[in-house]
């Protein structure tokens, strides 16, 4: 029953952050394993893409006999739409899109690993090819949720179209979050890129070599503060090369409650359709944007170094909102005496 509860927990959790709509879900429990289906649908891509996609989750649950042996959960997300299997070059009745395999531990703890496969998408109309080698990542879940690192891989993804080419290679992903004071949570992100090439119908040919992001965000009762590390080895534009690179962005003092609810309508909007999204938008920056702005955030962009055949280029900027009379932005009459 537990497992049967987590599972319609998981699949109602998933529909609003992935903006798919849960359309059917059957779970059949047995004495050691059991079967569970869900099937998502898209919400509304676009008011000219009427089209509704479909996306199957499976899973296997190894749950033997409780509580002696811990739980397993072997998942495939497929799908058998045409369209998108002709895209994808499928011949087969369903694709693959990616496959987890999910151990729950006696002590409430999680750890999935990742699998996605090999795929190229093939966009007919706008002449574009997307292609990515099998990727893999691990999540690692603690203390119900109050802990959680995720690590990903990707060998190489690819895009070309008629304006040219673009390749990315070896591309490093990991996140570390823990629940804060408050519904946001904090942690680090550590995102390395070991090459990105740009090549367009004429040269030259842009590489930038070694890329380097390391970031953190802490959350207190009342704001919110992200750092960012940003390292570049070298940047390669035809036979001139420029680099290394450095530099630090700092954003402090933005407000923390603004910023959830401006986050939760956000998630939750995207399920309404285009329209109805942008209008709640809209109201949700009236309403949260004016506090977020009067909390006087700043931006700051710290150490800039850059290395060029001609010399160093070297730089600071932070820029601060100023507390203002928010009604003059809802009335350009009162700019006159402000």
């Amino acid at each position: 029953m537990v497992a049967e509860q987590q599972f319609e927990q998981f699949n109602q959790s998933v529909s609003p952050v992935v903006n798919l709509k849960l359309l059917e879900s059957h779970y059949e429990r047995g004495w050691f394993n059991s079967q569970a289906r869900a099937v998502f649908g898209t919400q509304n891509v676009s008011e000219s893409v009427p089209k509704e996609y479909h996306f199957i989750f499976d899973h296997h649950i190894d749950h033997g006999f409780l509580p002696l042996k811990s739980t397993q959960i072997y998942s495939t997300l497929f799908t058998d739409e045409p369209v998108i299997r002709a895209e994808l070059g499928g011949e087969a009745k369903e694709v693959k899109l990616l496959e987890s395999n999910t151990m729950l531990q006696g002590n409430g703890d999680v750890v999935s690993m990742v699998t996605m496969p090999a795929l190229v998408f093939t966009d007919v109309e706008n002449h574009a090819v997307l292609q990515w080698q099998n990727s893999q990542g691990e999540v690692n879940v603690k203390q119900n949720g109050a802990l959680m690192s995720t690590g990903l891989a990707v060998p190489q993804v690819k895009l070309e179209t008629d304006q040219g080419q673009i390749i990315v290679q070896s591309i490093g992903l990991e996140i570390e979050l823990q629940q804060g004071v408050t519904d946001l949570m904090e942690g680090k992100e550590n995102l390395t890129v070991a090459e990105l090439r740009l090549a367009g119908t004429q040269p030259p040919v842009v590489k930038l070599e070694g890329i380097k992001v390391k970031g953190n965000h802490q959350v207190s009762a009342d704001n919110l503060t992200i750092a960012m590390k940003m390292a570049l080895q070298q940047v390669a534009v035809g036979k001139d090369y420029y680099g290394p690179g450095y530099g630090e962005l700092e954003l402090r003092h933005w407000h923390t409650e603004s910023l959830g609810k401006i986050i939760k309508a956000l998630v939750e909007s995207r399920q309404q359709g285009p329209t109805q999204f942008n209008l709640v938008m809209l109201a949700m920056l009236m309403q949260y944007g004016v506090t977020l702005l009067n909390n006087a955030p700043e931006i700051a962009i710290n150490h800039l170094s850059f290395e060029t055949k001609d010399g160093k280029i070297q730089g600071e900027l932070q820029v601060k909102m100023e507390e203002f009379n928010a009604r003059s932005l809802f009335n350009p009459w009162l700019l006159l005496n402000d």
